[in-house]
């Protein structure tokens, strides 16, 4: 089967959760003997060497382009278009040639949308008759941005992240009826979206999965520390940073060393929190080392949807998870045998301190995790229904 993935950027290297879906995804269909294509954008703010994903794919191609967020961006897209602002940055009409040239000379039989953004394109490609088009929906978007209006005390800050929530939501909703099939990345947003379709077509849940083995880290090879890792270019990620630091950090003890690691790591918290038991680590080049460094990998959350990708790998390594029930969603619900799911700020903080004491509670959980990941996230467990999903798609396309 020959399949054109479409991405808003380059998914390479794999060390954010969207970047590592992709990237894993098509790794797993080559080796099922998969002709795999990627078009995309190569963006001013995540630009890489063009011929960075040569190795790993059949064809590639990119088209340079800025996403700037601007206040006056935001306005003109508030009074003059129907798309949401964080949607519309990425549609450009040069991307239109790339796209006609591929499919008159390649002919894919499929076509997937990897995240809501790209489906700005299929009135282009229905227009030039593509082959089937499949979604695969890294999240329900609309969900992130309401939620974090709920968290937002600023009154017009909060109105405009509800009016944007909205319009995303309206936006997803068409997208989901124009497809001719969705992969969702979990049980609970595949409900939702078989909700909101007014025609039959096949969804089907897609967890994340790794190409590379899963590989245990046993409490000898972890620190008596905390690692938090995450992409802080993600408004939700830096949402839940703020709040770990102002209500679940001063609950534990300034012993307790805390790194913290990820994409574009703002300066300016440093100086907003100059304790020394932070540690300031930035980007990482190996993020499976960083996470089997620390005892506790803690992942705060009050916002976001679909599944956290980091705890996905946490867990395929046994790590010890502390996260919050917006974190865990897609994964787990409290009581939760094989991570510490906690809302409140003491809960959260006393779940760090008990990783990091009793190593054999730790260890306990950590099995029972790494278990878990193992029968969830495995490529084994989940091809044979891809399979199928595809050739359902090409079915009644």
């Amino acid at each position: 089967m020959h399949i054109l993935f479409l991405v808003a950027r380059i998914p390479y290297p794999p060390k954010d959760g969207g970047a590592i879906a992709t990237f894993h995804l098509m790794q797993s269909l080559r080796k099922e003997n998969f002709r795999v294509a990627v078009i995309g954008f190569n963006t001013d703010k995540q630009y890489r060497p063009p011929d960075i994903l040569q190795p790993y794919v059949d064809y590639y191609q990119w088209v340079n382009h800025k996403v700037p967020i601007t206040f006056q961006g935001a306005l003109k897209n508030l009074l003059f278009s129907n798309l949401p602002y964080n949607f519309e940055r990425y549609y450009t009409s040069a991307l239109f040639p790339v796209l006609r040239h591929y499919l008159h000379h390649h002919r894919p039989d499929l076509i997937q949308l990897e995240g809501a953004v790209m489906g700005v394109y299929v009135p282009f490609l229905k227009k030039i008759k593509s082959p089937p088009i499949v979604l695969r929906a890294h999240n329900v978007e609309f969900e992130i941005w309401k939620r974090v209006a709920q968290n937002t005390t600023n009154p017009i800050k909060r109105f405009y992240l509800n009016h944007l929530s909205k319009r995303i939501q309206r936006y997803e909703h068409q997208l989901f009826n124009e497809v001719d099939g969705i992969l969702a990345i979990t049980p609970q947003n595949a409900q939702y979206i078989q909700k909101q379709l007014q025609k039959t077509i096949p969804v089907q849940v897609l967890f994340p999965t790794f190409t590379t083995r899963f590989a245990y880290t046993s409490v000898e090879q972890e620190s008596p520390s905390v690692g938090i890792l995450a992409s802080w270019e993600w408004y939700p990620n830096q949402e839940g940073f703020h709040w770990f630091m102002e209500r679940v950090y001063p609950l534990l003890s300034k012993e307790i060393p805390i790194y913290i690691a990820g994409r574009a790591l703002p300066e300016e918290w440093k100086k907003q929190y100059p304790y020394s038991n932070l540690h300031w680590v930035g980007e990482v080049e190996d993020a499976q080392q960083f996470l089997k460094r620390h005892a506790v990998v803690a992942v705060p959350l009050l916002s976001g949807s679909g599944i956290r990708i980091k705890i996905v790998e946490g867990l395929s390594l046994g790590k010890f998870i502390v996260t919050t029930s917006v974190g865990a969603e897609g994964i787990a619900h409290p009581p939760c045998n094989f991570m510490a799911i906690h809302d409140s700020p003491k809960a959260f903080a006393n779940a760090i301190i008990q990783g990091i004491k009793d190593k054999n509670y730790r260890e306990q959980v950590k099995k029972k995790g790494f278990s878990f990941a193992q029968k969830a996230f495995s490529w084994q467990q989940q091809w044979q229904q891809l399979k199928s999903f595809y050739h359902k798609v090409l079915e009644k396309g």
